[in-house]
C-alpha cells in the first residue's frame, strides 16, 4: 500500500475529502516523527510501539567490489505491534 492508498482510505471512513484526508495524514506523520526526534518512544495503545535505538559504528562490505567500507553510527526506529494488532494480521481476531 502507498500513502495515496492510505489517504483514499482515511478520507472515504470519514467523509473528508482526498486533500483533506491527505492534511491529517501528513500532519500525524509529522508529529510521530517529532516526538521521536524528541523522546525517543511512542506507544499507541492496541497498536504497538515505535522506538528509537542507538547503531554502533561497524564494518561493512560493499557488494559491488568486495571493499570492506565503514557504516557510521546511526539511530533507527524500530516497531514492536501490539498483541492485538498480531492476532488481528495473524487472523486470530482480538483476544
Amino acid at each position: 500500500m502507498r500513502r495515496i492508498d492510505l489517504v483514499r482510505l482515511v478520507a472515504a471512513e470519514n467523509g473528508f475529502c482526498v486533500s483533506r484526508a491527505d492534511e491529517i495524514v501528513q500532519a500525524v506523520l509529522v508529529q510521530v516523527a517529532e516526538v521521536l526526534a524528541e523522546k525517543g518512544r511512542l506507544s499507541l495503545r492496541h497498536f504497538g510501539v515505535f522506538r528509537v535505538r542507538e547503531k554502533a559504528e561497524r564494518k561493512g562490505r560493499n557488494p559491488k567490489t568486495g571493499e570492506i567500507a565503514k557504516i557510521r553510527a546511526r539511530r533507527v526506529v524500530q516497531f514492536k505491534a501490539s498483541k492485538n494488532w498480531k492476532n488481528k494480521i495473524n487472523g486470530r481476531g482480538e483476544k
